[in-house]
C-alpha cells in the first residue's frame, strides 16, 4: 500500500498533471539516525548522531520528515520540534582562517534542516539498487542565530545526483553519499528502506593522510563573497529511511 501511494504521489506531482510547474505533495517518512556508521566493512561512531534511539517520525514531537515529491529530496526539519540532532566536527581533514572555534566540542541542536538530495532517483519500488548523491545538512551552530544556518555539505561532482553547495570541493573533493534502496519483502515483513552513508574511499589525492567520509563546513556569505568553505572534516553517519 505504501509503495502504491508513493508511485501515485510522484505521478500526481508531475508538471503534466497540472500543465505548469510541479506541485509538491510531501511523502511522510521515518528517519533513523544511527549512533554508528557501518559501511564497507568498517564500523565506528557517527559524527552526525541522534538524541535517542527513536526514529525521527513525521508529525511526532513536531518533526517534519518527508520526501519532496517534486525534487525527491529527503527533508528532516526540526525547527518546530522538541527533538535534536548532534554533530561532532572534531576529526578535521583541513582547516583554514574561517574555521570556527566551536569545532572542538560536539554539540546538539534543535535548529536543524537536513536535506539529502533526490532519494527517489530512478525510483523502482521492487528493485534493490544503489546510487550516489549529495546533501546539505543545515544547523544552527553553538552561539549562532537560526537566521544564519551553517551547513555540512557533501557535493562530489561525480555523484549521480549533485547537491546545492558551492565552494566545498577543496582541498579535496567531498565524499560521495551512497544510497542503498531495498524493496519491501512481504514474506519476511521487511519494509522498503533507503540507507544513506558517506563513501569510505580516500579522497586525498596524495594518499596520506587518509581523508574519508569527507564533508565540508559551509558558512553563510560575507558581503558578496559567496558561501565560505570553513574546512573539511571526516563526518561518518548513517540515515535509514522508511515510509511512514
Amino acid at each position: 500500500m505504501k509503495t502504491s501511494l508513493i508511485i501515485f504521489l510522484l505521478a500526481f506531482s508531475s508538471p503534466t498533471v497540472f500543465g505548469q510547474g510541479c506541485k509538491n505533495v510531501p511523502i511522510s517518512v521515518n528517519v533513523t539516525i544511527s549512533y554508528n556508521y557501518t559501511f564497507g566493512g568498517v564500523s565506528f561512531a557517527s559524527a552526525v548522531y541522534p538524541d535517542s534511539a527513536s526514529a525521527y517520525s513525521d508529525g511526532v514531537n513536531g518533526v517534519r520528515a518527508f520526501f519532496n515529491s517534486c525534487s525527491g529530496d529527503l527533508i528532516l526539519d526540526l525547527y518546530s520540534s522538541t527533538r535534536q540532532v548532534g554533530f561532532s566536527f572534531q576529526n578535521f581533514v583541513s582547516t583554514n582562517s574561517y574555521t570556527p572555534g566551536w569545532i572542538s566540542t560536539p554539540f546538539f541542536t534543535s535548529e536543524a534542516y537536513l536535506v539529502v538530495n533526490n532519494l527517489l532517483y530512478n525510483y523502482n519500488a521492487s528493485a534493490s539498487y544503489s546510487f550516489t548523491t549529495g546533501a546539505e545538512l543545515g544547523f544552527t551552530p553553538p552561539g549562532g542565530s537560526s537566521k544564519t544556518d551553517d551547513y555540512l555539505c557533501f557535493h562530489n561532482p561525480t555523484a549521480n545526483v549533485t547537491g546545492g553547495c558551492l565552494n566545498v570541493n577543496y582541498p579535496d573533493n567531498t565524499s560521495l553519499l551512497v544510497v542503498q534502496h531495498t524493496p519491501a519483502n512481504p514474506a519476511t515483513g521487511a519494509v522498503e528502506t533507503w540507507t544513506v552513508n558517506p563513501d569510505n574511499t580516500n579522497m586525498n589525492l596524495s594518499g596520506t593522510p587518509t581523508a574519508t567520509q569527507v564533508g565540508a563546513l559551509q558558512l553563510p556569505s560575507h558581503g558578496n563573497s559567496g558561501p565560505i568553505n570553513a574546512g573539511q572534516f571526516s563526518m561518518p553517519f548513517q540515515f535509514i529511511v522508511t515510509l511512514k
